[in-house]
């Protein structure tokens, strides 16, 4: 099998993107990802899995881990998760 070359330049860039996230315990001994600064965003990691091809590839990625290394996956979900939920609003809401 092939890999489309768009669809891997996406997914390296995402991979390049999550460089910046790690793990940090919160008070309440909940694990939340550790951002360079509070207003990053993700836009490539986002484009990628946007994109059914690249979104594949990152899945298997995660799932090809040692199960020690399940923070990978939870990390960026929670870091990625404000991004890909939420939606501007200002248009719809009356002047």
């Amino acid at each position: 099998m092939t890999v489309d070359e768009s669809a891997q330049r996406l997914v390296d860039e995402a991979l390049g993107e999550l460089d910046d996230l790690y793990l940090v315990r919160a008070a309440a001994a909940e694990l939340w990802p550790r951002l360079p600064v509070a207003t990053k965003t993700w836009p490539a990691t986002a484009a990628a899995l946007s994109a059914s091809e690249p979104a594949a590839m990152l899945e298997l990625a995660f799932g090809a881990l040692d199960p020690v290394d399940w923070t990978a996956a939870a990390t960026t979900a929670r870091a990625l998760w404000p991004q890909l939920t939420r939606r501007p609003i200002g248009d719809e809401l009356d002047p």
